[in-house]
């Protein structure tokens, strides 16, 4: 919504301006601010066609996220791939859809989760992607991803 992002905005661009005080935050803050300034044109095009396609106001998506942990790395600029942040996934898809599928693969992620189990890293991939075997490629490039 307009007034939240433009609120977003102001301080994402208050952090960047603050980092470029410091040394060794300084030539990635400068670049930040040069390609946002760079794509802010685009950026405007993409939303106009973008919002009329909205489902979801601010509000009811952000009553999903309040309390969660970042699904992002914010110092080294990454996303976290975990199996946390696939289960937190799946619980979001599972509250908004209701499809009894992304409860199975709730109960099923949350069981490796939790396991006493020490479970090496390409076994549990290999567990996931044969569990969301149909689920798209997107969903197999953050289990390859994981650690």
């Amino acid at each position: 919504e307009p007034h939240n992002l433009k609120r977003i905005i102001d301080i994402e661009l208050k952090i960047q301006k603050e980092n470029i005080k410091y040394r060794n935050l300084k030539p990635i803050a400068k670049k930040i601010l040069k390609e946002f300034n760079k794509s802010l044109g685009y950026l405007k095009e993409q939303r106009k066609e973008i919002q009329p396609l909205r489902k979801l106001s601010d509000q009811n998506v952000l009553t999903y996220a309040w309390g969660e942990a970042n699904f992002f790395d914010f110092v080294r600029n990454t996303p976290i791939y975990s199996i946390e942040n696939l289960q937190r996934t799946y619980q979001r898809l599972y509250v908004l859809v209701g499809n009894k599928k992304y409860g199975e693969y709730l109960s099923y992620l949350e069981s490796l989760r939790l396991t006493k189990f020490r479970i090496q890293p390409q076994i549990l991939r290999s567990l996931l992607h044969h569990k969301l075997e149909y689920e798209p490629p997107h969903v197999h490039r953050f289990i390859d991803n994981m650690v």
